[in-house]
């Protein structure tokens, strides 16, 4: 229904941001329904999925639409979110799907890319958190909650630029990648661009410590 809305309203779609998710169970793995379990996988990884066949046939027309999956946080580095058993595992499933699906995009003349937002965002995401035992959701939880209620929108001024960026020339040749907004600045993208970007960089098998430092 939201394809044939938008398509009515602003013609083909052109680019394409999954966003909607849900951080599912809170607490250790043995504490949590399996049943919120599995509805956390079906909001966060099969929304965006069913999103794009939505899409898709739109997508296909333009030859150079773009899609971003918002990976958020946690599906990479030093530091995981803990205490969400459900929701870092999906999000970690949608930069596989990301990688799989980059080359039906090129046939298509698109891309589809995985963005991590970078900074603790004001929208109200882990609210739930406050919902449950300070024992259950664990000192991490806790503390990035009470980030997101002092953040300002200004925290996603880097995220926003890079899907700015990745609307351009650039964003086909960063296809199937992962990328963060706090890390891949357009600027330095660039930089790599020109130097003939490694067919692996940025990609979820990678290791390199620049990225995954303590910075």
């Amino acid at each position: 229904m939201c394809a044939e809305e938008s398509l009515s309203r602003i013609g083909v779609a052109q680019l394409v941001i999954c966003n909607a998710a849900i951080i599912g169970p809170i607490g250790r793995l043995h504490e949590t329904s399996s049943d919120d379990f599995s509805e956390a996988l079906r909001v966060n990884v099969l929304g965006v999925v069913n999103t794009i066949k939505a899409y898709w046939s739109q997508l296909r027309q333009t030859h150079e639409a773009r899609v971003v999956i918002v990976s958020g946080g946690g599906t990479g580095g030093p530091r995981p979110i803990l205490r969400a058993p459900a929701y870092v595992p999906s999000k970690s499933a949608l930069i596989s799907l990301v990688e799989v699906l980059a080359p039906e995009f090129e046939e298509i003349g698109a891309s589809i890319t995985a963005v991590a937002p970078g900074a603790v965002i004001p929208t109200g995401f882990l609210t739930s958190v406050s919902h449950v035992r300070s024992e259950s959701a664990g000192e991490q939880l806790l503390t990035e909650l009470a980030v997101q209620r002092t953040a300002t929108v200004g925290a996603a001024d880097g995220y926003l630029r890079l899907i700015d960026y990745l609307t351009g020339d650039a964003g086909l040749r960063l296809n199937g990648t992962i990328l963060s907004g706090k890390w891949n600045t357009p600027s330095r993208l660039e930089s790599e661009l020109q130097s003939e970007l490694s067919a692996n960089m940025y990609k979820l098998r990678r290791i390199d410590g620049d990225l995954f430092d303590e910075r």
